[in-house]
């Protein structure tokens, strides 16, 4: 195989093998890029078993062929080249699996593997595709992420749940200590046969490919995978196979609490006060009275703090024990000046949406002090 590319074209095929290759799996074979050639084009396939993308880049072709070698060393071999404009990179592959990488300048040498056991892309030619905005989707995935259930043990909640009626799209999640829900409405119509789970890891590469995407990403879900592709890249998701919590008996109705608040003021007091904090549970009190909120903290081995702000609640003095790391990332996803807290009794989930809107809410579970 041979083929000559622009260093600015060849570092974005690497660079999206880089991300999703496996470094730490029992297959080499799945810490590689696949490189290969077509008639007009050179293709950088990668792959963890759980997401597989496909790069199609531009260049000139003079041998077919393919190989597969080291994802993150071709990545960062070719990005170390000299930041010239249109530097060519000349790409030429040996009999025993070696690539070339060679500049005017420069000479790399990268021992290889054979593409013939490299696994296949799943099959995404008969699948209808949709339109949706990128950052659309983008939007709502991130405003869930955070709350995803970072371990893999409880592959249920180790997901975003994502659902549509063909006119609102939403996306939720949960950890089993809150709840986050984001939703937008869709310009052009898209629906889903079935609700489908997006396993943390590839909600995490999706994210990628949507923030370079301009305007509108292809999308579709065919025989376990969800696909999604825009001009040059095509990224497949093996989705998860359980059963998401039934999220909207999760979201409590009716709290007689209601706290209205800004939402900058909360945030300082949250990182302030959580500052002497216990380490382990971040543990922080809301007590609440008329006209007022006190936000409290006190660690044994460091000390206490307290910092009132001014509230709009009216009613009886009311005290509750939350995690403050889980108000903040709740916080940092959420627009407009003032949020509202909606709490019950003092084991109950606390309810926090914007004043602006209802497209995104969460929901905290309370500690027990």
């Amino acid at each position: 195989m041979k083929f000559n590319i622009e260093k600015k074209n060849f570092i974005i095929g690497l660079q999206n093998a880089q991300n999703v290759a496996d470094r730490k799996s029992t297959m080499p074979i799945a810490s590689n890029v696949l490189i290969k050639t077509k008639e007009e084009s050179i293709e950088c396939y990668a792959t963890n078993l759980m997401v597989s993308v496909k790069t199609t880049l531009q260049g000139e072709i003079k041998k077919p062929g393919g190989i597969t070698a080291s994802a993150k060393t071709l990545y960062d071999l070719v990005k170390s080249l000299p930041d010239e404009e249109d530097l060519s990179i000349s790409f030429d592959t040996t009999e025993n699996h070696t690539a070339h990488i060679d500049t005017n300048k420069v000479h790399f040498e990268v021992i290889g593997m054979s593409d013939e056991d490299f696994p296949s892309f799943p099959d995404y030619e008969t699948i209808e595709f949709k339109s949706i905005n990128a950052d659309v989707l983008n939007d709502i995935l991130s405003r869930v992420y955070f709350s995803i259930l970072p371990e893999e043990t409880r592959p249920h909640l180790n997901a975003a749940f994502l659902e549509t009626d063909g006119e609102i799209i939403r996306a939720v999640s949960t950890d089993g200590h809150r709840l986050s829900k984001a939703e937008a409405t869709l310009e052009k119509s898209l629906e889903l046969s079935d609700p489908i789970l997006i396993p943390r890891r590839g909600v995490q590469e999706i994210k990628r490919i949507l923030e370079s995407t301009m305007g509108d990403i292809e999308l579709a879900v065919g025989d376990k995978y969800l696909f999604l592709k825009n001009d040059s890249v095509v990224m497949a998701v093996r989705l998860t196979e359980e059963q998401f919590p039934p999220y909207g008996e999760v979201i409590p109705k009716d709290l007689d609490k209601k706290v209205v608040v800004e939402r900058a003021s909360f945030v300082d007091a949250l990182r302030r006060v959580s500052l002497l904090s216990a380490e382990k549970t971040r543990g922080i009190r809301i007590r609440l009275n008329s006209g007022k909120m006190d936000v409290l903290s006190r660690n044994p081995d460091l000390g206490e703090a307290r910092e009132e702000i001014e509230v709009s609640y009216e009613g009886d003095e009311f005290i509750v024990a939350f995690n403050s790391r889980y108000f903040s990332e709740l916080l940092s996803e959420m627009d407009g000046e003032e949020i509202i807290l909606e709490f019950g009794e003092e084991l109950d989930p606390c309810l926090v949406r914007s004043v602006d809107n209802d497209d995104y809410l969460g929901v905290i579970m309370p500690l027990r002090f």
